[in-house]
């Protein structure tokens, strides 16, 4: 695509496949945060932390914006809020994959930059607990100077990452 170009346009949707088994296939939109209502966006990552949530991170097209948005999908009625939003000033927001989850879908892992005692931004890992809640709280698992690259894994009986 060339640079300027309008982007297509992208949508969610979410579907019930136990009634998809029953013939009646009803696709049911999960609209972006409103935020972004009047820019062109871009969704770069979804997940399902549970049986009744859907994750997305949508991003404004410069992504120096994103927001980690949950979905409650039961009854097919999506109840959405942002859970967590970013934004950078002097960059662009690295946001490709989905979070690691906890089993209830209430907290995730991701990597955000987090500023160290010189002043500079390392990307590390930040616990988002409450997340479901609309009042998140943020707690910074890493720092140092060094960059987090991926999470492969959250063993969280044994607290691993």
């Amino acid at each position: 695509m060339k640079s300027g170009t309008t982007n297509p346009t992208v949508k969610l949707f979410c579907v019930d496949l136990d009634m998809v088994v029953q013939g009646n296939v009803t696709l049911v939109e999960i609209e972006h945060p409103p935020e972004l209502s009047a820019s062109e966006r871009i969704l770069s990552a979804v997940n399902f932390p549970t049986d009744e949530l859907v994750y997305a991170t949508w991003m404004n097209r410069v992504q120096n914006r994103a927001y980690f948005q949950l979905c409650d999908v039961d009854n097919l009625l999506p109840n959405c809020t942002t859970a967590l939003s970013y934004s950078e000033k002097n960059g662009w927001v690295e946001q490709f994959e989905a979070p690691k989850f906890s089993e209830d879908g209430t907290s995730f892992l991701l990597i955000l930059p987090q500023r160290q005692k010189d002043g500079s931004n390392w990307r590390h890992v930040v616990l988002v607990t409450n997340a479901t809640s609309g009042s998140p709280t943020t707690t910074a698992i890493t720092s140092g100077y060094f960059v987090v690259t991926e999470i492969v894994s959250w063993d969280q009986e044994d607290s691993y990452l």
